[in-house]
């Protein structure tokens, strides 16, 4: 008997053409498995997920080549190398983005949910009030 797939999901048949016809991928975390599943068109019927594990994944942001992921306890900012991604060995030709780790920001403890890149760095918003927002202008604390 084959195990089952550590996780799986379900679509309407327009989903998969939706987002070919867009251009896009989703990013969508869950901390419950430490898990940050990438969902891509194959084509207008089929999509693909990739899962990848980090630590209690929460907050996702995206601006241009770079995506920061909060995790239990750091930030880790990743770019974008499409170069790496057409020669990945495992599969050639396949991927048309790859995301590698470039920035590890440890916070300790902190549940954040929400990330901004905005102007001067990579903002958070926690759940809670362990890293104050700026009164002035609303933004969390500063990371890079």
């Amino acid at each position: 008997m084959s195990s089952p797939p550590p996780f799986s999901c379900q679509y309407t048949p327009g989903f998969a053409a939706i987002l070919n016809q867009l251009g896009l991928s989703l990013a969508l975390s869950t901390y419950q498995a430490g898990k940050v599943v990438l969902i891509s068109p194959k084509d207008e019927q089929t999509i693909i997920q990739l899962p990848r594990s980090f630590g209690k994944a929460m907050g996702i942001a995206l601006h241009g080549d770079r995506m920061a992921i909060a995790t239990k306890d750091e930030v880790i900012v990743l770019r974008n190398s499409p170069e790496l991604a057409h020669h990945y060995p495992a599969k050639p030709a396949v991927y048309d983005s790859m995301f590698m780790p470039r920035a590890s920001f440890f916070t300790g403890a902190l549940d954040i949910h929400d990330l901004e890149f905005g102007k001067g760095g990579l903002f958070t918003q926690p759940s809670a009030p362990i890293v104050p927002a700026d009164a002035t202008t609303g933004k969390g604390k500063q990371f890079a």
